[in-house]
């Protein structure tokens, strides 16, 4: 998702872990953390595995990464599944079209009281950036109110047209502002 800001524009980027998979490992989980970094430095045309994406082999290759502690929340979905999701951002971002990626990770203390750390799947496709996000949520709107996607502000979108969005008029036009399309 996308801060709304123009002083202070990020990312945050969500992890998702359901609740059955947290049951079937058993384990306490000790911390949540996300990693955060630019995708160049990932390499954007080699092929990666989640071995590649680690705090540890970023750390070993000498790039940049931040590391974000994060505070679990539970999350349930309309069909009542239930998920522990936790946020790591990256804000004062000055290119708005530089490429971040995220990983989330998990650290659980075993029967044993070792501890392992489970990262969540990701792809080199699914790196973005500011601008990329802001054009999604700029149209994200509907011509009719719709509670279940949120679109309950009636706002005028840059184009004249009146629709409604989950974004209030003010954050609508700061997403615009970021957006690419001006």
């Amino acid at each position: 998702s996308i801060r709304i800001s123009t002083d202070n524009p990020g990312l945050r980027f969500i992890t998702f872990v359901d609740q059955e998979t947290l049951d079937i490992l058993g384990a306490e989980v000790i911390s949540m953390k996300t990693y955060i970094t630019a995708a160049k430095f990932i390499g954007e045309d080699s092929e990666t595995t989640t071995a590649t994406f680690t705090k540890e082999a970023l750390d070993q290759k000498g790039m940049p990464c931040l590391e974000v502690e994060a505070k679990e929340y539970l999350y349930s979905t309309a069909e009542g599944d239930e998920y522990t999701a936790f946020a790591g951002s990256v804000v004062k971002v000055n290119d708005l079209t530089m490429k971040y990626i995220a990983v989330g990770c998990i650290t659980i203390k075993l029967s044993d009281e070792s501890t392992k750390e489970l990262y969540a799947s990701w792809s080199i496709d699914e790196a973005t950036d500011v601008c990329t996000i802001a054009e999604l949520a700029e149209a994200d709107y509907s011509t009719e109110k719709n509670d279940e996607k949120k679109h309950v502000n009636l706002i005028t979108t840059h184009s004249g047209d009146s629709v409604y969005s989950r974004y209030t008029q003010e954050q609508y036009d700061i997403i615009v502002e970021l957006c690419c399309l001006q």
